[in-house]
């Protein structure tokens, strides 16, 4: 279907660069979100619905 504009097309490297760029980009993201050293960040957000025992306000609370 696209064979005829791609054939005719002289500008094909814009749309593969981009598409390289894309893909490491997203890559790098995804190793630097799953990196170890932020496990432990990770964990404590995941937790936080599901703590029923934690404060849910940061300011000091009254007695």
């Amino acid at each position: 279907m696209y064979t005829v504009f791609y054939r005719a097309s002289e500008y094909l490297t814009l749309p593969i660069a981009t598409a390289i760029f894309f893909v490491g980009f997203f890559a790098a993201v995804i190793a630097w979100v799953a990196n170890d050293s932020r496990r432990d960040e990770w964990d404590r957000a995941a937790a936080l619905p599901l703590n029923d025992s934690a404060p849910t306000s940061t300011h000091a609370q009254e007695p």
